[in-house]
């Protein structure tokens, strides 16, 4: 690899794309390549090729998926939160020191081109993008985070979501709490992904979160117990004062009762299937995603009724 010292300072957005890997990066290169990188940010250098090199990663390494996002009420589809879905080999990035942080800004590197190419289209949405809580509570990978986000994402800040995970597993002290605090800067809202048992929402409060909310992908149990869990949740959010949300909906069932829970946003393959690129926003009311799901069923039969009778709004 190149020594990046000895590279310019600034890169046109005319010029070709440069990377510092000669082709695929491998684990050994990406390794050499971050520790290059942490030291040039600890001495305040310039990394002028760090999105084209995150770019060049990414496409080799992380596949990105994109789910959409229901917000029930307003009856719209308005946005997509990026799932990583890693290529092979799989261990690639678990085998690295700050492999997790690198996995975060990569997927926050691919929803910054994806905005920006909808930019260019004058298309619009909101882009959800997970952010595990060590990689802002690990100095090294917190000020690689920050670093990306000022030179990148600010420009993009509007459109952006941080979805903050591992909330449960961190035991979170006061300057944990602060540097979680502190990205509010480059995104539109922070939301928290944490535990379906998780009884103390109200101490994230702190955090200013826009909705708190939890994935069903680990819950054990029948539908009757997970029903309990989501009027639990509900409960604890709005008593918060935030707005909820639950990801992995795939059953009918599920879909009802969290909107009989009063439930803000779902994500699901009840919902929509994911896609590769996202869409402008779009309308979607409860009619409609039974029609999605029971296409035949719901040519003459009534459908349940919309309780949300607003016109949706033309702002996300």
């Amino acid at each position: 690899m190149t020594d990046r010292t000895s590279l310019p300072r600034e890169e046109s957005q005319n010029t070709p794309v440069k990377t510092m890997f000669a082709g695929v990066p491998t684990a050994e290169e990406i390794d050499r390549w971050l520790g290059v990188t942490f030291q040039i940010l600890g001495k305040g250098g310039k990394l002028p090729l760090l999105h084209d090199d995150l770019r060049l990663i990414g496409d080799a390494h992380v596949n990105a998926q994109y789910h959409p996002l229901w917000y029930i009420k307003n009856r719209i589809l308005s946005g997509y939160i990026c799932w990583e879905q890693t290529k092979q080999p799989s261990t690639l990035f678990s085998s690295l020191a700050d492999g997790r942080s690198l996995y975060d800004i990569i997927m926050l590197n691919k929803a910054i081109q994806i905005l920006q190419a909808m930019q260019a289209r004058k298309e619009q949405t909101l882009l959800i993008v997970p952010i595990h809580v060590r990689t802002l509570c690990d100095r090294r990978a917190r000020e690689f985070f920050r670093f990306y986000c000022e030179l990148h994402a600010a420009n993009f800040s509007r459109s952006l979501v941080f979805m903050v995970q591992g909330l449960d597993e961190q035991r979170m002290l006061e300057p944990d709490f602060e540097n979680v605090q502190r990205i509010h800067s480059f995104c539109r809202a922070l939301i928290l992904q944490t535990s379906y048992k998780n009884d103390n929402i109200a101490r994230y409060v702190r955090l200013r979160p826009h909705a708190c909310g939890f994935a069903l992908d680990d819950f054990k149990g029948d539908e009757e117990q997970l029903f309990e869990h989501i009027n639990k949740y509900a409960e604890s959010c709005e008593k918060a004062g935030m707005k909820s949300f639950i990801t992995g909906v795939d059953k009918v069932s599920i879909m009802t009762a969290a909107i009989g829970a009063g439930i803000t946003y779902l994500q699901g393959h009840t919902i929509g299937e994911e896609v590769t690129q996202p869409r402008h926003v779009e309308f979607m009311g409860i009619d409609s995603v039974y029609k999605q799901i029971f296409p035949e069923q719901t040519k003459a039969a009534i459908l349940p009724e919309d309780p949300f009778t607003t016109t949706p709004p033309t702002e996300i």
